[in-house]
């Protein structure tokens, strides 16, 4: 309380995903990485290690190793992409934690969850 926290709510994961526990997975997904050729973005990619945009594939490489084990800026990151107009946002896997967390961010915004096969089938990019 005495940092202006107002709430903690534990989530209910299946692995210690974005802690030090990762290491072993990062290591290998780094290594992994250096073989992988990637262009600039197109689109700007958002990091949830930096809460930043970038379109560089050599800063999108390390964020994605980065991220693997670090702590994850969830309310910098939506509140940068609500920032940049993001107005839709879709939640790709079954379940729906992260529609929950962004609607207490923004409620102004929309989130949809897309946990099948069939569902995420209707979207084309």
């Amino acid at each position: 309380k005495a940092q202006g926290v107002r709430m903690v709510k534990e989530l209910v994961v299946s692995g210690a995903f974005h802690s030090p526990l990762m290491e072993p997975a990062r290591t290998e997904v780094q290594n992994k990485l250096v073989t992988v050729s990637l262009k600039n973005a197109q689109v700007p990619v958002y990091a949830n290690i930096s809460a930043e945009a970038t379109t560089d594939a050599s800063q999108v490489k390390t964020l994605l190793v980065e991220q693997i084990t670090g702590a994850v800026r969830w309310l910098e990151s939506v509140a940068c992409l609500i920032d940049g107009d993001s107005t839709n946002f879709y939640e790709i896997r079954p379940g729906n934690v992260l529609q929950g967390l962004i609607k207490r961010i923004d409620k102004s915004v929309s989130c949809e969850c897309i946990g099948k096969a069939d569902e995420l089938a209707k979207f084309t990019i």
